[in-house]
């Protein structure tokens, strides 16, 4: 049985889920560390190894970009870790009083575009060549 549990996000966490090639995107591992800034930024870990790295980077009052990062082992227990983000995300999206939230999802990772469906983000539009790979990107938001 896996032993999961959540802390408050670390750079190393990130740097692991991009370094390991699972993450179907690359980017520069230093990034990592700005996310450590945003004030709200979590680490799942399973067994102390990190499987998602998620958060809200505040833009402007009332509007914020969120982020994640996952490994392949969130698949192993799709809807525990769903619910649990989506009670965590809309939790904080009250507690600190976003109007919007928004989300740049890779257009061919379609596991996140349903996550993310799922975690309550409509679809806006697409973004072509906007990720740091050159890939296209899809926008989604939270509108309370």
């Amino acid at each position: 049985m896996s032993n999961f549990t959540i802390e408050k996000y670390k750079a190393e966490h990130g740097e692991v889920l991009i370094s390991d090639g699972e993450v179907p995107w690359t980017t520069d591992v230093g990034q990592a560390k700005l996310l450590e800034k945003s004030n709200f930024s979590v680490t799942i870990l399973q067994n102390d190894d990190p499987v998602m790295c998620s958060g809200i980077i505040d833009l402007w009052k009332g509007c914020g970009e969120g982020w994640f990062i996952a490994a392949k082992e969130l698949l192993d227990y799709p809807v525990t870790l769903s619910r649990a983000t989506k009670e965590v995300l809309h939790e904080e999206i009250v507690k600190t009083n976003y109007r919007r939230v928004q989300v740049n999802v890779r257009a061919d990772w379609k596991v996140a575009i349903r996550f993310s469906q799922f975690l309550g983000f409509k679809e806006e539009g697409l973004m072509e060549k906007f990720g740091p790979e050159g890939a296209d990107y899809l926008r989604m938001s939270i509108i309370r």
